[in-house]
């Protein structure tokens, strides 16, 4: 496995643990909070999956690599549009969407979320 799928996968998994561990900090987690992070935990299922069957030749194509990035865009949307299923964005989910994305990709913008609220 590339160092770079291994990063990334490491990202993705510590990406649900936080997402979990946030959920946690008040001592109550919303149904709302709960979809988030059964979504989070599909999409890294997904993932890992994804990554088992590219390496089944001892290969990760271009092809495979650009699927995988997919997914990875995937689950930070996939949790965006569960965290809006009720049209309300509400704080406990916007920290909750903010720890995924900064975890999957430190480098991203996600300034946007702060103009949903």
């Amino acid at each position: 496995m590339s160092d770079k799928v291994k990063e990334k996968l490491s990202r993705l998994k510590l990406a649900v643990i936080r997402i979990i561990e946030k959920a946690e900090e008040d001592g109550i987690i919303t149904p709302e909070e709960a979809k988030i992070i059964e979504k989070g935990k599909e999409n890294l299922d997904k993932y890992i999956e994804m990554v088992d069957q590219a390496l089944e030749d001892s290969i990760i194509t271009q092809e495979e690599r650009n699927n995988l990035i997919d997914l990875e865009e995937k689950m930070m949307a996939d949790s965006y549009f569960v965290a809006l299923e009720d049209n309300i964005l509400d704080n406990d989910e916007l920290l909750l969407l903010k720890t995924l994305y900064r975890t999957i990709d430190p480098r991203a913008s996600i300034d946007w979320l702060d103009e949903d609220t």
